[in-house]
């Protein structure tokens, strides 16, 4: 996979738990209290601002109540219809978790 595909599947990822985030009206806050992870840095990945890590990405799932395999399926279907609504040219590149 190239740097930019990589990249991408990243960022389709981080719009995917908003996404789904939203879907059940949890504010970050409360997602962050679920996961485990500090707010901060759910609202870093939100705006694709920060790598999201195997292991975040499971517990980011769990406290989503979906499956890590959902979300990286739903980040495809996404990359796959073209669907990022994240301007890959304004979002900084990807930091390591």
């Amino acid at each position: 996979m190239e740097n930019s595909e990589y990249e991408t599947l990243v960022l389709a990822l981080c719009e995917v738990i908003r996404d789904c985030r939203k879907k059940r009206n949890l504010s970050q806050s409360e997602l962050s209290r679920r996961s485990g992870l500090h707010r901060s840095y759910i609202g870093d990945l939100e705006r694709g601002a920060r790598n999201l890590s195997v292991k975040n990405m499971f517990r980011l799932a769990a406290a989503l109540d979906v499956s890590a395999t959902e979300l990286v399926k739903m980040a495809e279907q996404r990359m796959d219809n073209n669907e990022l609504t994240l301007d890959l040219t304004r979002v900084k590149p990807v930091r390591s978790a």
